[in-house]
């Protein structure tokens, strides 16, 4: 697979970031974005033509219309550490894992997403996924606000993606004026039955995890 590289930047700030549940910088999701836009015509050549609905795209014509959005940082909770959860601050246990989803959109909609990563000293992409995750993505971005109406509070920063590797579960985390929220995609549903489009708090979410991980 062809590698794209891109905007290279300290090793050992990045490292910082890795190691952190902070939001990074602009010029870090600038960087990632360009490597995401370098690499997506690669990317769709790698898809067979039978398998073109399956990655999103009606026909050969939409997938010329590609263009990227906005990235997302992949965040994850770290097995031993979550077994410390008590109930307050959830965001401080999240941590990046390092990786980026960047949308594959045609207009203004989700088809497919890139994943880009800091490989050999610059920021590569190294896979497209299918469908699915995507339009979940992007429906979670035109529902949100209302969901936050519903409840009565506003957003206090950005929404984090939070994959949970070993109960294959995947959330938004959802920091509001009032509470921490989570909100469960299909993954997270199917592993650990939630209801879709809920606005739940961390503690009714962390006992169920536990019991599916493992600390090392």
């Amino acid at each position: 697979m062809k590698r794209i590289s891109c905007v290279m930047l300290p090793a050992l700030a990045l490292l910082s970031l890795f190691a952190s549940g902070a939001i990074a910088s602009e010029p870090v999701k600038e960087a990632v974005a360009a490597a995401a836009s370098r690499g997506l015509p690669t990317m769709l050549q790698q898809i067979p033509s039978e398998e073109t609905k399956h990655y999103g795209f009606k026909n050969s014509f939409e997938m010329s219309l590609a263009q990227v959005g906005e990235p997302m940082e992949i965040f994850t909770v770290h097995p031993d550490e979550m077994m410390f959860y008590s109930g307050k601050d959830f965001g401080a246990f999240l941590r990046s894992t390092g990786e980026w989803y960047v949308p594959v959109l045609v207009g203004s909609e989700n088809r497919a997403l890139l994943t880009v990563t800091w490989e050999d000293g610059a920021w590569q992409v190294v896979g497209i996924s299918a469908a699915g995750l995507a339009r979940e993505l992007g429906a979670f971005k035109g529902n949100i606000q209302s969901m936050l109406d519903n409840e009565g509070v506003q957003q206090r920063e950005q929404p984090r993606f939070v994959r949970i590797f070993q109960a294959y579960s995947d959330f938004m985390y959802v920091p509001t004026t009032r509470e921490e929220y989570l909100v469960p995609f299909s993954s997270a549903q199917a592993a650990l039955d939630f209801a879709p489009d809920k606005l739940l708090i961390p503690e009714m979410v962390v006992p169920l995890l536990k019991m599916e991980v493992s600390p090392n």
